[in-house]
């Protein structure tokens, strides 16, 4: 069964176009925002879409050819794997690369892959996750928790290599690791 990606397309034509049907800009602050911290949150950084088996090439030909975008990274399921799973994925972004859409695909493996299970539990393709920037993670969580935020809860021994397994490798862009003690402490 092939699916095709649905879109929305807004054109920002003056301040009355800028929204959905049914609503409109608030012009009126709220008063409790002044009392919250501000999020810290910088813009989208990527946003992840799943597809099932066979179909990332087509996803991937879609973007370039409807919204002219072009493919910036990929990998197969010879790079990324474990002994029980693999994805492949193709990252395809805009002229400017502002936008950017991994795309991925399941791989045969020893087990379904997280891929395949997203793909069976939702019925097909879809978006997996939406990624925001930010500058600081540790103070973008304090704060919005701070605003009513609330976050799942994953055990401890996530945040630790699991012996004999992928190993993660620290540096300077990836904070989480570092501070998984704080992290954890501010549940």
């Amino acid at each position: 069964m092939e699916t095709q990606p649905i879109h929305l397309l807004n054109e920002e034509v003056g301040q009355e176009n800028n929204f959905l049907p049914g609503y409109r800009l608030v012009d009126t602050e709220d008063p409790l925002s002044a009392l919250l911290p501000a999020s810290d949150l910088l813009f989208i950084d990527h946003i992840v879409g799943n597809q099932p088996d066979l179909e990332m090439e087509d996803a991937a030909k879609w973007y370039e050819q409807m919204l002219q975008f072009h493919r910036f990274w990929s990998v197969d399921d010879k790079q990324v794997h474990t002994e029980y799973s693999s994805l492949r994925s193709i990252v395809v972004t805009n002229y400017e690369e502002t936008i950017k859409m991994p795309i991925n695909e399941p791989a045969p493996g020893k087990r379904k892959s997280q891929i395949q299970e997203y793909v069976d539990y939702n019925g097909g393709a879809g978006v997996q996750h939406i990624a925001l920037r930010t500058d600081d993670i540790i103070k973008s969580i304090t704060n919005l928790k701070a605003r009513g935020q609330q976050f799942s809860y994953h055990p401890q021994n996530l945040l630790h290599p699991i012996e004999g397994g992928p190993q993660v490798q620290q540096d300077s862009s990836c904070r989480g690791h570092e501070h998984s003690g704080e992290t954890q402490h501010s549940r």
